[in-house]
């Protein structure tokens, strides 16, 4: 299963500037770290994190007349991924696998003041695939051992997933989130 943990620096747009107010649309920006988890992966290769990349937007909608409920609905592109590594006496090798996404968060989001919380489902389809190997002779490689693939076939196409997150935002329409995502799609 894929672990995502993810920091949004995230602007607020509407017509007449940046707002936080519910109904607006919201940009959103920022950087990822995701890795692989599951039974086996505790032997060689070792798994490493990878950084990856967050663009998108969202919206929040009042479920509540006093707005303190909200459901946030969001639509971004992502990288998700992970490194393989093994180091000798076996043999070096390292691989990494980039994952590119196109998501749809649903998220029920309580707020008070600046800060909020949010749970919800989130589902998304796989756009492209990046793989590169590096270390190890293979049909196709491309000077000292390297291969690159871009073939998404033996990756489920749909991904979903549960979202937990948590964030502040400014009165000037700024803000910083953090969420965790979990897959429930093995891959």
């Amino acid at each position: 299963m894929k672990l995502l943990f993810a920091l949004f620096l995230l602007a607020c747009c509407s017509k007449a500037g940046l707002q936080a107010q519910p109904g607006r649309l919201e940009v959103k920006a920022g950087g990822s770290v995701t890795t692989i988890v599951g039974p086996g992966l505790n032997t060689q290769p070792r798994v490493q994190p990878l950084a990856g990349l967050l663009l998108g937007a969202s919206r929040r909608l009042p479920l509540s007349p006093a707005q303190p409920l909200l459901l946030q609905v969001e639509l971004f592109y992502s990288q998700q991924g992970y490194r393989l590594v093994r180091t000798a006496p076996v043999a070096d090798y390292q691989a990494t696998v980039r994952l590119h996404y196109v998501s749809v968060p649903l998220l029920f989001v309580a707020e008070h003041r600046r800060w909020w919380v949010g749970l919800g489902p989130q589902a998304g389809y796989l756009v492209g695939v990046r793989e590169q190997h590096q270390g190890v002779r293979v049909p196709g490689a491309v000077g000292g051992g390297t291969r690159v693939s871009t073939d998404a076939r033996g990756y489920p196409r749909w991904d979903a997933a549960g979202v937990a997150a948590a964030g502040c935002r400014w009165a000037s329409g700024v803000g910083v989130e953090v969420r965790h995502t979990h897959s429930l799609t093995s891959i």
